[in-house]
Order: C-alpha cells, then structure tokens, then sequence
C-alpha cells in the first residue's frame, strides 16, 4: 500500500520560517493521531550515503541501547534520492522518502521493526517550509518509519567536527528518535519532558533528554524501556559489507 494512499499520522518536528532555526513552528499531523499500544522488535537507524559526518552514529545507537528494550542497530542505504522526490527546487518530499524507504527495506526485519532514515537533503511536507523529521504510520496500519533531515539540525562548525559538535548533533537525533519512537508505541499523547515538542532549535537543545517519572513508568510497564538504563555499550562490527552497526549492552 502506498503511503500517499494509506492513512497514516505524520508528527513533523518543523520549522514554519524561512531562516535556519528561526522560532515559528507547529505540529504537522492527519486526523489520526493515536495508534494501538505495540512494542518494538527492533530499532534500524538507516544513513544515507551523502551524510558524510558520521562521528554522531555510534554514540546515538549506544544511547538509544541505554534506555531501550529493543536491539539498536545502524546500517548504510545507498537509497536513490533523485529530482523525481522533489517538493520544491531545493528540497525533497517526506511523504514519497518514507514511500521509497518502506519498499527498499520492506524486507529487513519484521513487523514490529521501527525503521529511521537519515539523509542528508533537506525535506518538507506542504504546507510547510521545512521540516527536521516527520514519523509515518503511528495510526497501526503500516509499521513505523521515520524520515530525518540532518540539514538544519547537524552541528557544524568545524571540519571535521569537533567531539562537543558530534556530542551536540547526537543529543538532537536521540531527541528526535526516541520522541518518534514512544509516538509509534501507541503513546503519542505523551508531551513532558523529552516527549515535549519544542518551537525552535534553541527550545529543542534546552529541553530534558530524559523521561518524565510518570511517562518513565508506563513505558517500562508496556516494556518499551529498560527499568534500569546500562551504563554502556561497546561496538561490535558485523556484516562490514552491509555497513551494520550493532552495539553489545555492557550491564
């Protein structure tokens, strides 16, 4: 079923304003707003070719392995990103991405996989100027997948990056994903602490990468998160062809 068919929830963490990081913003999101109550089997943080600076992939699976129930693992998708996903001259369309993305991976894992694409290009969904992520199929008919642009949220100031840059980068990613990924749980009413929505990039940097007690609670209850975080992880390389990253939980 195609996405620009299916009824699905898009939750876009956007920016309505045509400077970078400018406030102004709102909540993309059909009238399907609540799915059913699932858990994921496991978390695949996909990156795209042309997102060069990669020092914020290891640590951003090792802290989403921290706090998850599911294994976290990242991998390369060499995904055909051409003119024909065009929403204007310089951006790409969310909606035919995460259409794309559901056919090149429909394969990889089952269906109680949670799937995110990083790309590099920027993105947008009409009516809004741009977007840093939109989440697609919250709503239970399709399984959750997550398209995220590193283009207005990648810190850079510096080439390479430096250690705090990385660390900056991989704090809005975890942001980013674990927000998308309690949604797709069935838990999209959730709006405290890390689950908050934020109006701007400087919002989005001051608010809690943690849980609100209560939220905490429920989601270790529904066996979404761990109900100890580790301390740690360690890499471990397998499928070096296929580009896979997967982490070993040091408890």
């Amino acid at each position: 079923m195609s996405l620009r068919t299916a009824a699905f929830s898009v939750y876009a963490l956007l920016i309505a304003a045509s400077a970078p990081f400018t406030v102004g913003s709102a909540i993309a999101e059909s009238e399907v707003t609540h799915g059913p109550p699932r858990v994921p089997s496991e978390i695949i943080i996909y990156i795209h070719p042309e997102v060069t600076d990669r020092g914020f992939v290891g640590p951003l699976v090792c802290e989403l392995e921290k706090v998850l129930v599911a294994p976290v693992s990242a991998k390369d998708l060499p995904l055909l990103l051409g003119s024909d996903l065009k929403a204007t001259q310089t951006q790409l369309d969310a909606t035919q991405i995460a259409d794309r993305f559901r056919q090149a991976t429909m394969a990889e894992g089952d269906s109680s996989a949670f799937k995110h694409f990083i790309i590099a290009q920027d993105i947008t969904v009409r009516p809004y100027n741009y977007l840093f992520a939109s989440t697609f199929g919250i709503d239970g008919e399709t399984s959750p997948l997550q398209i995220i642009s590193t283009t207005r949220i990648a810190s850079r100031y510096s080439k390479p990056p430096t250690a705090a840059q990385i660390a900056l980068t991989t704090q809005r990613l975890y942001k980013i994903i674990i927000r998308s990924i309690v949604q797709s749980t069935g838990n999209a009413s959730l709006s405290g602490c890390v689950m908050s929505f934020a109006n701007s990039i400087v919002e989005h940097d001051r608010k809690s990468s943690d849980f609100c007690a209560p939220d905490r609670a429920h989601l270790v209850h529904q066996g979404v998160l761990r109900e100890r975080e580790i301390d740690g992880c360690q890499a471990v390389a397998q499928g070096k062809s296929r580009g896979l990253i997967s982490f070993l939980r040091l408890e």
